[in-house]
């Protein structure tokens, strides 16, 4: 209802402004045509006084006189005069009375006309024709009829109030009418504003109704079914709009969130691009400087920038598996080794935890992890020897642990101040190391110490989360003698390998070790020998024993401890590889077999048929396992899984037949299903038989007694 009233307000006040403007052009215009005619008669008449009384005397009297003449008549006339002025025929002022700047300059007589009113630009004035008989004066000529033009401007007439009062009286009865009619509408329209906001209070059409018939007013009548009618509406609407409200709010936000991820998509493709422009580039000084750097520390960057990238950019994946940490560390430690400098020597120290247990992680990433504290260890100046401590921490969490120690003079500044404060894209090409273990750091919740004293070398701590499975291999061996030169050393071994032997007893010095082996007998001598070059007193030692031993040499001084007695580097000392060599030196008679399956469950059986017999086996789950094994040792027999996980079984027999001592050794296919196509394959790489799963032990007693294993 206010919207109305304030149409129909707006809608008068147009129409009173408009009526005003009208009464006021037609009282304009009234008035113009009355002054005008008022003028007109008042200037003809006082005109033709003029001419009465100058014909007679105007060819008589001289121009000062008309002037004169002219002055007088101008003073009693009854109205305002600006200007009386006389013009000859040629139109000059002959005679000028008053405001001469008004009066027009020159003035052509109007013929046709003996009177006639005209309007200058801003003055109305009268031009009246003057005949006469004579003039005498020399200005007229000397012609029998004479004209002069007499020209009369009067003074601009004033607005006349009293004469407007029609307009006034016509404006003010409009002002009366509207202001009647806005006073009547505003109460009208207040008693039904009223009435109508009472009626949209009623919520039912009965309400509705007694409130029509309490308000008294018969135009709410119709207003009664048009208010339900908006009232449902209203509903609806307001239903619809609630509606479109919330699905407004749920495209909002959807489109917030589209927009914020579409922002973080670009800049996380922006900032890949520039990590990765800024990886190959260091991949690209790293290659210039292939000829300065020492070919075992440019390897091993490279295959650190390699799987930074990878690990970085790349699809990475990890894929944890069941790993027996002695044997996987037995096939690692010629690769790792081989990025040492040829003047150092690296000592493998495990703890008894890793025999005692299986491991499920990602030998991948724990391979990386080794190469990377490796190459970090290099950094620390005048390097030569390193410890790579190894063991199992089981709490509640168990964790892989490894602690790499070195020599030296520590690391420089620099690193030390990037392990702190670097992130790993902002490293340099030398950095790789870091690099790679804080991304590991980050991606596989691993944890990362580092110590560095100057003149005290380098300590690095790095550990990861792993499950734990009990090993089901508890065999123990008789008792042996370890000598090693180094106190701290000889203690770590002798807590190595007492968790597979049933007595070790340990030394440091010749003397003492001599003394040992007359006290007491043993299966077995492991000696690390020292680090100097053989002495008179070691040859001779060595000329007269005669126990079994492994010997293991430093890589500086190798070359002439191998031209005494057989030895191996004694970057392969590890649990596995004395497990192994141990089983050989010890039980030199037995039959040994070599069982390549991946599958536990069938190790674990295979050891419980054999158990009692004159057959020693050794179990491994990967083809690169078992073809390190078979170059390693010579094996009576190969049982070979034709599905492993890095390599095909047949591949795998293939390879070990082109080897020199086992072109001849039956190799089995251990498989659970073969078909004479598959049995032809078998055939065509060099398998002997077949073994089929699940495993029969009679059959299996059979198989072992065809080709004489007991």
């Amino acid at each position: 209802m206010s919207a109305i009233l304030k149409s129909f307000y707006q809608y008068l006040l147009s129409l009173y402004l408009f009526c005003s403007l009208l009464i006021a052009a037609a009282s304009w215009v009234w008035q113009r045509q009355d002054e005008q005619q008022r003028l007109q008669l008042q200037l003809q008449q006082y005109a033709q006084i003029i001419e009465l009384s100058l014909r007679p005397n105007l060819g008589q009297i001289s121009a000062e006189q008309l002037t004169q003449r002219l002055a007088e008549l101008q003073f009693d006339a009854t109205f305002p005069i600006a200007a009386l002025a006389i013009y000859q025929n040629d139109g000059l002022p002959l005679a000028v009375v008053g405001d001469i700047a008004r009066l027009p300059q020159r003035v052509l007589p109007n013929l046709n006309s003996q009177f006639s009113l005209l309007a200058d630009e801003y003055y109305w004035y009268a031009q009246q024709i003057i005949r006469t008989q004579t003039l005498p004066f020399e200005q007229f000529g000397t012609a029998t009829q004479t004209e002069a033009v007499l020209v009369i401007l009067p003074e601009p007439l004033g607005i006349g109030w009293r004469e407007l009062w029609p307009m006034v009286l016509a404006w003010l009865l409009l002002t009366v009418i509207v202001l009647t009619n806005a006073v009547f509408f505003n109460r009208r329209g207040h008693q039904l504003r009223q009435a109508i906001d009472s009626l949209q209070r009623e919520h039912d059409q009965a309400d509705i109704g007694a409130s029509v018939a309490k308000s008294g007013l018969p135009e709410l009548q119709p207003i009664k079914q048009l208010l339900a009618e908006q009232h449902q509406q209203r509903v609806s609407l307001e239903q619809q709009l609630d509606s479109t409200r919330m699905q407004q709010q749920q495209l909002t936000k959807a489109l917030e969130n589209t927009r914020q991820e579409w922002q973080n998509t670009v800049t996380a493709q922006l900032s890949l691009r520039q990590c990765v422009n800024r990886w190959l580039h260091q991949w690209q000084l790293l290659d210039l400087r292939r000829e300065q750097l020492p070919e075992p520390l440019f390897n091993v960057l490279k295959q650190l920038q390699h799987n930074y990238g990878l690990l970085q950019f790349g699809d990475f994946q990890c894929t944890p598996v069941v790993t027996s940490l002695p044997m996987w560390l037995a096939e690692q430690t010629d690769k790792l080794a081989a990025l040492l400098p040829a003047d150092s020597s690296l000592d493998w120290l495990e703890y008894p935890e890793l025999n005692q247990y299986q491991v499920t992680l990602d030998q991948h990433s724990l391979l990386l992890a080794m190469q990377a504290m490796l190459a970090l260890s290099m950094r620390s100046e005048t390097m030569k020897r390193l410890q790579f401590r190894i063991g199992i921490d089981l709490p509640d969490s168990p964790r892989l642990t490894m602690q790499l120690r070195c020599d030296g003079n520590g690391l420089p500044p620099h690193v030390l101040q990037h392990l702190k404060s670097s992130h790993s894209s902002e490293l340099q090409w030398r950095d790789a190391d870091i690099a790679v273990l804080q991304l590991l750091q980050q991606r596989q919740g691993a944890e990362l110490r580092i110590e560095s004293l100057e003149g005290l070398g380098v300590s690095i701590s790095f550990s990861l989360p792993i499950a734990c499975h009990t090993n089901a291999d508890a065999s123990l061996l008789g008792p042996l003698l370890l000598f090693d030169a180094d106190p701290e050393r000889l203690r770590e071994r002798l807590h190595l390998l007492s968790s597979c032997t049933v007595q070790i007893i340990g030394c440091s010095d010749l003397n003492e070790l001599q003394q040992r082996l007359a006290e007491q007998a043993y299966s077995l001598l492991i000696i690390m020998l020292p680090g100097q070059a053989p002495s008179q007193q070691w040859q001779q030692f060595l000329q007269h024993c005669t126990l079994p031993m492994l010997a293991f040499a430093a890589p500086l001084n190798f070359r002439q401890w191998r031209q005494l007695l057989p030895c191996y580097s004694s970057s392969l000392f590890c649990l596995q590889f004395i497990k192994q060599r141990l089983s050989g030196v010890m039980s030199p008679s037995s039959k040994k077999l070599l069982v390549v399956d991946d599958n536990q469950t069938n190790q674990a059986f295979i050891n419980i048929l054999l158990q009692g017999k004159a057959v020693t086996v050794c179990a491994v789950e990967t083809a690169a396992a078992a073809l390190w094994q078979c170059k390693q040792e010579k094996f009576d027999m190969v049982l070979l899984d034709i599905q492993l996980p890095d390599l095909s079984g047949t591949e795998v027999a293939r390879q070990l037949r082109q080897l020199e001592d086992y072109q001849s050794i039956p190799i089995l296919a251990f498989t659970a299903h073969a078909l004479p196509s598959e049995q032809a394959e078998f055939k065509a790489a060099g398998m002997d038989d077949i073994l089929l799963k699940p495993l029969d032990p009679c059959k299996f007693d059979k198989l072992l007694a065809t080709y004489r294993l007991f």
